[in-house]
């Protein structure tokens, strides 16, 4: 199967987890698409002065894959500036945010794998 850019599903949310700014996502696969093994996949897009706020994730982990920008990502309170090709991993239990604090733009891989 092929998907074509203007064939995925784009979404805008407007503080995200309590986050600042908008947050645009790009849907790579469907729920069932992923045998319902992970509940995202997406290209997810901080502009400038944006992020997603501060949440724990219970029975999931969500994986983030930084494709450009320099976004600030705090683990469990820690933060950490993270650049292109780097991971960050949130398992159960566990919290996270991501925020730009930069002038240009955060792109990023985002995946939320579900406990079975």
């Amino acid at each position: 199967m092929i998907r074509k850019a203007e064939d995925c599903n784009k979404d805008t949310r407007v503080s995200m987890r309590g986050g600042q700014g908008e947050v645009h996502l790009t849907a790579l696969a469907t729920k069932e698409e992923l045998l319902n093994h992970a509940r995202m996949h997406s290209v997810i897009e901080l502009p400038a002065g944006s992020g997603i706020g501060y949440h724990e994730h219970a029975g999931e982990t969500e994986i983030f894959y930084i494709l450009e920008g320099e976004p600030v990502y705090s683990d469990n309170g820690t933060e950490v500036t993270l650049h292109a090709g780097d991971v960050a991993i949130c398992p159960p239990g566990e919290g996270h945010s991501i925020s730009n604090n930069t002038e240009s733009a955060v792109r990023m891989v985002a995946t939320i794998v579900v406990e079975k």
